[in-house]
């Protein structure tokens, strides 16, 4: 078998509408996908009723909790969401976080804590602003990045800095009963976290 047929075994599903290489080299490589940008567009839902269920016996008995929880006092006390990310020009954990090869540096000059403009004015800080980033685990610094891409309650920072996991806590998102419900899993460590930002006195 060839390369290329082994590509085209690859990609040929009803998502990408059997794409091929031959088909993908005379349009420049590109291919609109055949999905809906509305999860379950059918509405048959991958639960054993087929309907939404909002008590998960199969949660409850994977140890998961079957119900959603509601904002408990983490959430008052830290109430911003740290959210986590890559970009094109990092390198997780490699070349002291991209400061060694100055094509990187160039680009990633420091941790940076994208928040919008609501968040920011209600914690007094511009654009630029040196910041304390914390929780009941620990804090870092950072530089405030303000944009009005983010969404209230809601900040954003590329990870692999240095100080980011001293606010998260690595725990296991999944307990092993529950890996089964997910096919290409093996667990995966809990990175995000609830946090409140303040600025740093000159």
């Amino acid at each position: 078998m060839t390369h290329e047929a082994c590509i085209n075994a690859i990609i040929d599903h009803p998502f990408t509408d059997h794409a091929t290489v031959a088909k993908l080299r005379k349009s420049g490589g590109r291919a609109a996908l055949q999905t809906s940008h509305v999860a379950y567009p059918t509405h048959a839902y991958h639960t054993p009723s087929g309907k939404i269920e909002f008590y998960s016996k199969r949660a409850e008995q994977a140890g998961l909790p079957p119900l959603p929880e509601p904002a408990d006092e983490i959430v008052r006390d830290f109430p911003l969401t740290l959210c986590q990310g890559r970009t094109i020009t990092h390198f997780h954990s490699f070349y002291d976080q991209g400061q060694a090869l100055p094509s990187l540096a160039e680009k990633n000059q420091g941790p940076q804590l994208w928040m919008s403009p609501v968040d920011a004015d209600a914690r007094k800080l511009g654009h630029g602003d040196v910041i304390r980033v914390f929780n009941g685990r620990g804090f870092f610094a950072a530089t405030a990045c303000i944009s009005d891409s983010m969404s209230a309650g809601t900040v954003w920072m590329r990870d692999g800095w240095a100080g980011l996991n001293r606010v998260t806590s690595g725990s296991s998102v999944l307990p092993l009963e529950a890996l089964t419900f997910f096919p290409f899993t093996v667990g995966q460590s809990n990175y995000g976290a609830q946090v409140e930002v303040v600025p740093v006195s000159p």
